[in-house]
């Protein structure tokens, strides 16, 4: 990697949420709110290498159904992620530690497929494995304030 400040990131489901889907419009943008959530997934998807994999795709769908979000705006969003972000094959499918929630085990897997340097989440499950990976490192939102140079 030839920048060492352009960095691998898996961004949990709560991340993807708490952005919210009303900022990725189609052209131009709509202008990017001012919560620190949407800050984290714009500079991932601008300024860094976001990964995915389609479980996680699945997952944030499922989610922002579940919180309501309208059809045609996690259509835009998934879209934005897909088209913003590297899909991550996953072909090692263990990690030890898992997480106590299989349904985050997903996200260690695309961290460590993908060759992440981080993995953002708010997840207890996740943040409780923070001293058994690194990489990647696993940090909340605010950890990364100074990594991604959000003021």
């Amino acid at each position: 990697m030839s920048d060492p400040d352009r960095y691998r990131i898996v961004l949990d489901t709560n991340v993807i949420i708490g952005a919210g889907s009303r900022w990725v419009m189609p052209d131009p943008p709509a202008p990017l709110p001012a919560h620190f959530s949407s800050l984290i997934v714009h500079c991932v998807t601008t300024f860094h290498d976001g990964l995915i994999c389609e479980d996680i795709l699945l997952e944030y769908a499922e989610k922002l159904e579940f919180f309501k979000h309208p059809p045609a705006r996690i259509a835009r969003y998934l879209g934005h992620l897909i088209l913003t972000c590297e899909n991550v094959e996953i072909v090692q499918f263990y990690c030890d530690p898992r997480p106590a929630d299989s349904d985050d085990t997903i996200f260690i897997l695309c961290a460590l497929n993908g060759k992440a340097h981080f993995l953002i989440s708010e997840d207890h499950h996740l943040l409780g494995l923070k001293d058994a990976y690194d990489p990647p490192k696993i940090r909340t939102r605010a950890e990364m304030r100074q990594p991604l140079a959000i003021g």
